[in-house]
């Protein structure tokens, strides 16, 4: 009987201690540093350029997948053309989904408003591709009216590069 409790506080006190070192070295089965492809998870610096008749150049932003599958992203495009001049935006919020080998679904909605009130929403659909610290994909937003109405779509590509922990020089 003492032998088995030993044997039981030995199995705990061992996964204790790899919950211990992953929590340490940030080793976690979420982490892609295995490079299965297979978890977009983690926060990335992007950059997006937008096809014609969009602003040229590229435009940078951020963005950070979970893994609930729920995203939050922000970005500095140009969307002048598209809305009014002194329009407000939110961040983007949304979800991804798996849906091939290091393949992805992501799904974003950012409102627009002017002088407090609601004047669009944008409702960006992404296909991305994950390879260990990088990504690429492409994507459209439709830019709706409060009726629900699309009356502008724009399209274009997105990179992304995983933000890595760095020690303090």
């Amino acid at each position: 009987m003492i032998a088995k409790r030993l044997c039981v506080a030995a199995g705990a006190l061992t996964l204790v201690m790899a919950g211990a070192q992953q929590i340490v070295t940030g080793d976690s089965k979420h982490d892609d540093e295995n490079g299965d492809n297979q978890h977009l998870e983690g926060s990335f610096v992007v950059s997006i350029s937008l096809n014609p008749p969009g602003p040229p150049g590229l435009a940078p932003g951020l963005v950070t997948y979970s893994s609930d599958g729920s995203v939050i992203a922000n970005e500095i495009v140009n969307l002048g053309p598209l809305v009014p001049v002194g329009t407000l935006f939110t961040e983007d919020h949304g979800t991804w989904r798996r849906i091939g080998n290091g393949k992805f679904l992501v799904t974003f909605i950012k409102l627009a408003s002017l002088n407090g009130q609601l004047v669009a929403s944008l409702k960006t659909r992404a296909e991305v591709t994950l390879s260990g610290a990088t990504f690429k994909g492409k994507f459209r937003v439709d830019v709706i009216n409060p009726s629900g109405v699309s009356y502008a779509s724009l399209t274009g590509n997105i990179d992304g590069k995983r933000i890595e922990a760095e020690p303090v020089p």
